[in-house]
């Protein structure tokens, strides 16, 4: 697993990074990928934000109620 940081702007716009990630997928012979049109995933990091290998979304502000595949609000009326 690799991970590619900037200290401004959006790595999704970075070329250079584009290219090291289609290098970094050749290099461990890659046949297929996938995308989102958005994040899915915790925009925090191991070790940096919290400890440990999992932060479950109740803990992560920036997902909790909300619906990864869509980015919508998951809010249920009981």
């Amino acid at each position: 697993m690799r991970d590619w940081q900037i200290v401004h702007g959006d790595v999704r716009n970075n070329p250079e990074i584009a290219a090291e990630m289609l290098a970094f997928m050749e290099g461990h012979g890659a046949r297929s990928t996938v995308m989102s049109s958005g994040l899915m995933g915790c925009p925090h990091q191991e070790g940096i934000d919290y400890e440990g290998e999992y932060r479950p979304d109740p803990v992560c502000r920036s997902w909790h109620g909300r619906d990864r595949s869509t980015q919508a609000s998951a809010v249920t009326l009981d």
